[in-house]
């Protein structure tokens, strides 16, 4: 039997998601934004910034519902509004609406640098105006959805399959002698992966609260020695801070990776 699926901040994670859940998955969208490539079953125009008290055709319960957030602008008022009003937003959309699960969709942006392993437990950013807007959103979330289990994942810096190493790339064909700033440790994860960790977190039991969600780090000389072998790395680009170590034992136990 179908899953029965609300999906808020319908774009392209959920386009990818209705591309490849279309046996398993009935899904409803609502975006603020124009409509998506791949239409859902049922999909909803709705801007919660300008329209909050815009009704909208929901179920009374759904199986499973995916939030994913974006700000307004990248200062720090744009992140406040995307993620911290937004949610509080989303949650009153939704607030007599009842799910058995739900899932946030969150970004390892709220963790610290650093040369050592990041768990989901490591120390957070508190110092960072997007970690924090990031956090709040969390907890916010935590207190105002109407599910049996909440969930959030954490995301790395998403990228299309085809743009992988696009910014190793561009620095190499287009040189113009000016060194690129670079993390030391590359931590990424494609949009096709992400979609299906998503459907597999929707359609499977899990008992997961809080999960890193990456593709194994990589070193970025590493990653360059391998595409350009007979090139060096420090004629291109300088490391300027460490970036993140993420360990993804926890995904690497789950069934979230199957199919």
């Amino acid at each position: 039997m179908k899953k029965n699926i609300l999906f808020i901040g319908y774009g392209d994670l959920g386009s990818r998601l209705a591309s490849i859940g279309q046996d398993d998955l009935v899904i409803t969208g609502i975006s603020r934004s124009l409509k998506p490539t791949i239409i859902p079953d049922q999909y909803h125009s709705l801007d919660w910034f300008k329209n909050s008290a815009q009704k909208v055709n929901l179920l009374k319960n759904y199986d499973c519902l995916v939030i994913t957030l974006t700000p307004t602008s990248f200062d720090e008022a744009g992140y406040e509004k995307g993620y911290e009003e937004g949610m509080k937003l989303i949650s009153n959309l939704v607030k007599n609406t009842s799910f058995k699960k739900s899932l946030l969709i969150s970004s390892t942006r709220v963790y610290k640098d650093s040369e050592e392993p990041i768990t989901e437990l490591s120390n957070v950013n508190s110092e960072d105006f997007r970690a924090k807007s990031l956090l709040e959103s969390e907890a916010i979330y935590s207190k105002g959805i109407n599910s049996l289990q909440k969930t959030i994942f954490r995301f790395s810096g998403l990228y299309d399959p085809e743009m992988k190493d696009k910014i190793l790339y561009k620095q190499v064909d287009e040189f113009q002698n000016k060194l690129i700033p670079i993390s030391a440790n590359l931590n990424r994860l494609s949009r096709d992966q992400a979609a299906r960790i998503i459907m597999n977190f929707c359609i499977n039991k899990t008992d997961l609260l809080l999960l890193n969600v990456s593709e194994p780090t990589v070193l970025a000389q590493e990653r360059f020695k391998m595409l350009f072998p007979e090139k060096n790395f420090d004629d291109f680009f300088r490391i300027d801070n460490p970036g993140k170590q993420l360990d993804i034992s926890n995904l690497l136990k789950s069934k979230l990776l199957d199919g």
